[in-house]
């Protein structure tokens, strides 16, 4: 149908609510990974890729937290339609900003999870961050995660780049890691690296340091299984960079 007011108008669908966990489970259940993927090239909005972790009940229940290149915390919850449809909503900035869409399951051969969201965020003129506040349409991607079992890396690589890029960087660079069968990570560049992953929901932290002026700074990140890479972001000098995980070619 259509919601119409003074100012606007809004088309809304609705769908059937199917699955209780028993006779009817959701063939979604299972952990996943969510990015929400940056703007490389801008100015005024984060270079970085936000990033969520979330799991599904057998009764289509999604119950999602993650974190956005702002440096923004969220969570969402909510339940899947008939057709494997997420209505991801979620009210940000004391209520002043949001992020929404609607995410479908899927089973493309990079992909289980996609959509178009938007990403609101008022002026703010105290923020540390964006303090001019956007509005960003961006096509969010997901992957099915599975924890790996001991003596297994948590994607398919033992040997990966680390890029961080944009942001206040003067330039970007690359650490090169090393992952063991347990998924601890080891620098193999002389600049300054700490990481670790989570393996519970596949997500990683980890501080950096900047070659060119010496500066540490703190990462976070998810992991795609399916892509086998990694994405997220970092905060510095009011800006949000990106940092990329892939394996070495």
């Amino acid at each position: 149908g259509i919601l119409n007011a003074p100012q606007w108008s809004a088309v809304f669908d609705a769908f059937r609510d199917v699955f209780d966990g028993r006779k009817s489970i959701s063939y979604q259940a299972g952990r996943y990974t969510l990015l929400l993927p940056g703007d490389p090239t801008a100015t005024a909005q984060p270079n970085g890729d936000g990033f969520a972790s979330l799991n599904v009940s057998k009764a289509g229940r999604v119950s999602a937290s993650g974190m956005l290149a702002d440096g923004t915390k969220f969570s969402e919850s909510a339940t899947l339609s008939k057709e494997g449809m997420w209505p991801f909503y979620t009210p940000l900035y004391g209520n002043q900003g949001s992020l929404f869409s609607w995410v479908a399951f899927t089973n493309s051969p990079t992909a289980d999870l996609a959509g178009d969201l938007s990403w609101i965020r008022p002026a703010q003129t105290r923020s540390k961050y964006f303090s001019g506040g956007f509005t960003n349409l961006l096509s969010v991607t997901g992957s099915a995660y599975v924890r790996p079992p001991r003596r297994a890396t948590i994607m398919d690589m033992t040997d990966a780049n680390l890029t961080f890029a944009g942001g206040a960087l003067s330039q970007s660079f690359v650490n090169s890691i090393a992952l063991d069968s347990n998924s601890r990570v080891f620098n193999q560049s002389s600049n300054g690296l700490q990481m670790s992953f989570s393996l519970a929901t596949g997500t990683f932290s980890g501080r950096a340091q900047d070659p060119s002026t010496g500066q540490r700074f703190p990462f976070k990140g998810v992991v795609l299984q399916k892509a086998n890479s990694g994405s997220g972001f970092f905060l510095e000098s009011g800006l949000s960079g990106n940092v990329s995980l892939q394996p070495t070619q």
